[in-house]
């Protein structure tokens, strides 16, 4: 600002001055500003408080702004509505509204209430610790599924959730390879109702007012594997392709093999959802009977067979 004084002439002193000037001229114009609208609209400024009890559970949505610092004051002017809604922090439910010289609407207990502001007025919104319930999670046998509770999925078992008490909470029951839900069992079911009220749906909705242990019951499938003798890869899309089928296949430890009457190695694969379509070297075999060799093994119990057979060719 000096150099702006040599340049355009007056002082500092003036400068600073002036804009003191201005800011008494605003500061005064506030208060004409209050008393125009009380002669005007014959209406009277209010103070109003408000708080959070106790002081770090939440939140107030005040009229257009959002109060995370309490207590917070401000003058309002009589006969107009004041809106309020509440958010609790994680851990901690909203229990209801208080204050000192106006009737809330809907009730004290709603979570968005407002009132006509008519005197002034503390308002406060009072939360209360969450209740929470341990659930105890498991699955029979270990390793056949996992559990969804709510957004979590759960795979290793027994293990215990905290959990709300009064909120609706998805329960899904996710079987394994080889595995099928059977039904689930759950020990509170009287004080924690869920919908539908069937344990045989592999997914429900539970509600916990209580601790409780629930367990998912699964059933493995049984061991069985069969080779087809014959098949026509003639493209008329009816057994086109020679595929062995089974349940409870180790992925990982497959190996299927096809040759000629002399041993000449036609097909191979580790991949046990690929069949042979009859070719070799980009070519239709003969129609004849060919020979394989399978490594199999249970997905489960890891026992090992090696199966010989044959299969016809039929075009």
């Amino acid at each position: 600002m000096d150099r702006h004084c040599q340049r355009w002439g007056g002082t500092y002193d003036e400068w600073a001055a002036n804009v003191q000037e201005v800011r008494d001229f605003l500061i005064a114009r506030c208060a004409y500003i209050v008393e125009g609208i009380e002669n005007c609209y014959g209406v009277e400024p209010r103070d109003i408080v408000i708080l959070v009890d106790p002081p770090g559970s939440g939140m107030v949505h005040f009229n257009t702004m959002d109060l995370v610092d309490f207590p917070f004051s401000g003058t309002y002017f009589d006969s107009t509505n004041l809106h309020f809604a509440e958010e609790a922090y994680p851990t901690w439910d909203f229990s209801h509204w208080s204050t000192s010289n106006h009737t809330v609407l809907p009730s004290e207990s709603d979570s968005a209430m407002w009132f006509m502001l008519l005197h002034a007025d503390t308002i406060i919104a009072h939360f209360t610790p969450e209740i929470r319930y341990d659930v105890v999670l498991d699955v029979v046998p270990h390793g056949g599924g996992e559990i969804l509770l709510g957004d979590h999925l759960y795979s290793s078992f027994p293990v215990s959730a905290s959990v709300p008490e009064a909120q609706p909470f998805d329960l899904a029951a996710i079987p394994k390879l080889y595995f099928d839900f059977v039904a689930w069992g759950i020990r509170g079911g009287g004080l924690n109702p869920f919908l539908p009220a069937d344990t045989l749906q592999d997914s429900l909705s539970i509600t916990f007012f209580a601790p409780d242990t629930i367990i998912a019951h699964f059933h493995p499938h049984d061991h069985g594997y069969y080779v087809p003798n014959a098949f026509t890869p003639n493209n008329d899309g009816f057994n086109d392709l020679w595929i062995p089928l089974g349940d409870r296949v180790d992925l990982e430890a497959y190996d299927l093999r096809l040759f000629d009457r002399w041993g000449q190695q036609l097909f191979a694969s580790n991949d046990f959802h690929e069949g042979w379509d009859g070719t070799a070297g980009g070519h239709e075999v003969p129609i004849g009977v060919y020979l394989y060799r399978i490594d199999v093994r249970d997905a489960f119990t890891q026992e090992r067979w090696i199966l010989h057979g044959h299969v016809t060719v039929v075009r």
